[in-house]
């Protein structure tokens, strides 16, 4: 009974917002198969010169545009579509991670949506597979693979 009141609650608040224009996600994917990731957009993963400490959560470890539906090589300069993607990769090399947590999975999503909304795309799909660290912690590697319309 109390989940009924829950949903009709929510259903009520739900109607009374403005409606919100939303970007159609074309796709969106996570890979967990237990493999390791050993490359991304088809070069080899570096090994970091650091590790995030033993027991830590989920990093953002590697972040990549790919163009390897189309040969590999963009037709706009990639510097426009890094300036559209706003999750920051961790530092090994300064000791800096970047936890991979709710907020860095909503700034992928708002990366989607910029990249959609302000380039002339056929497809774009974002793939978040894992690498394990030494230490058994998990980096993520996040690809947006980009395919520019003709």
């Amino acid at each position: 009974m109390r989940t009924l009141a829950a949903v009709a609650i929510t259903l009520a608040v739900m109607a009374s917002m403005p409606p919100v224009r939303a970007q159609a996600l074309r796709t969106l994917s996570t890979d967990t198969r237990p493999a390791a990731a050993t490359s991304i957009c088809g070069l080899a993963v570096p090994a970091p010169n650091a590790v995030p400490a033993a027991g830590s959560g989920p990093v953002v470890y590697l972040i990549a545009p790919c163009f390897e539906r189309q040969g590999g090589r963009p037709r706009s300069a990639p510097e426009t579509y890094l300036a559209d993607i706003h999750l920051k990769p961790s530092r090994p090399s300064l000791g800096e991670w970047t936890p991979y947590d709710a907020e860095a999975e909503r700034v992928i999503f708002q990366d989607f949506q910029r990249l959609s909304a302000n380039h002339a795309l056929a497809d774009l799909t974002v793939q978040i597979r894992d690498y394990t660290f030494s230490n058994g912690v998990v980096g993520k590697l996040i690809t947006y693979d980009i395919l520019e319309r003709n």
